[in-house]
């Protein structure tokens, strides 16, 4: 799958090539290519789905795109229905180890067409404080998503084999030890080494002030009954030391503004991000406690997400016990013979056992 990122062959000799003075050179043809993607509704906002405009293949579909989300534990990405319709959905990524999103809490919003999956999902990027910071140049500030298999960008298009777990791996991948180089026309031989470390260190603060610091906080306020809070708060606990180094290493930033891709006179401010991190230590701490959740893996919280009213009973078949099951809402459509082959070769399996004692959307 493509992102933004097109190389110089594809431009043609129309490309010119970036000058490495700006970093926000774009030859003619890079703006007629944002331009000709812009017009593309990618935004799920303007879906206002109703469950009787909705097939019953599109929820089988759907059970099937948990399903292949609850078999990889290791992606640190966690999906959860949004409401009571599965049409909609709310997914969080963890940053990957390595990079300057290390440790961030990203929030997606997507939604399906009834025709999915012949036309692709639409994504909104939540993440973005109130409009104000671009992570990425794929991930913009009105929260548009920038890859080729959304439709907002060329290059391989949507197909119907595409999974909603595929999708939010390609959008992961996006989080790169290097992101300024995920623009058209920006590589090595033309961008300083400067702008690529400048614009990892953005990236970083950004993500410890916006990601983690702004998205606790608001995390704190609603019930520990939510999948994402748990996420958010073993994280953030079990990784203190680490937030809390990764500040450090900006400390020599301190009150100074620079010029970045996507962020003109940016503030570092490390030394708030700091007491931040400390003063959430407590209450963090006390709900991590209280839920027990050194004795939760993340992937028993993932499930626990992928459930929660989808009225999808997941069992662990290492020990055939039941994850607490959500509300039982909109699932009903699916039949219960829907289940997989490989059910019993997989790391779970699904049961419908309850779908007789689900209720009408």
């Amino acid at each position: 799958m493509s992102s933004c990122k097109i190389s110089s062959s594809d431009l043609g000799a129309k490309s010119k090539k970036t000058k490495e003075s700006s970093d926000t050179a774009a030859s003619p043809l890079d703006f007629e290519i944002a331009w000709s993607f812009s017009k593309t509704n990618w935004d799920p906002l303007t879906i206002s789905p109703s469950p009787a405009g909705y097939s019953p293949s599109f929820f089988i579909r759907m059970k099937n795109d948990i399903r292949e989300l609850a078999k990889d534990e290791s992606s640190n990405i966690f999906v959860m229905p949004k409401g009571d319709f599965l049409a909609s959905m709310e997914a969080v990524i963890l940053g990957p180890d390595g990079t300057p999103y290390e440790g961030g809490f990203f929030m997606f919003l997507i939604g399906c067409m009834p025709d999915y999956p012949i036309s692709p999902p639409r994504v909104r990027f939540l993440t973005t404080a109130d409009g104000n910071v671009r992570f990425n140049p794929n991930l913009y500030k009105d929260g548009k998503v920038c890859v080729s298999t959304l439709g907002t960008w060329e290059g391989p298009p949507w197909t119907p084999a595409i999974t909603l777990s595929t999708l939010l791996v390609t959008i992961q991948s996006l989080m790169t030890e290097e992101p300024l180089l995920n623009e058209p026309g920006f590589t090595k031989n033309s961008v300083s080494e400067d702008k690529i470390k400048l614009y990892n260190q953005f990236v970083q603060h950004e993500t410890l002030r916006v990601a983690v610091v702004d998205n606790l906080r608001t995390h704190l306020k609603i019930s520990d009954e939510s999948p994402f809070k748990k996420v958010m708060v073993k994280n953030f606990v079990e990784h203190f030391d680490s937030y809390v180094a990764r500040c450090e290493s900006l400390m020599f930033l301190e009150g100074k503004k620079k010029n970045v891709f996507g962020a003109r006179d940016m503030q570092f401010v490390p030394k708030t991000i700091l007491a931040e991190l400390h003063e959430l230590k407590t209450p963090v701490s006390s709900v991590y406690e209280n839920l027990k959740l050194d004795t939760i893996t993340l992937s028993s919280i993932a499930l626990e997400a992928l459930q929660t009213k989808s009225g999808i009973l997941i069992k662990s078949s290492s020990n055939d016990e039941a994850q607490p099951s959500g509300s039982q809402d909109s699932i009903n459509d699916l039949s219960p013979n829907e289940s997989s082959e490989n059910d019993s070769e997989s790391d779970y399996v699904f049961s419908d056992d309850n779908e007789e004692n689900t209720t009408e959307s």
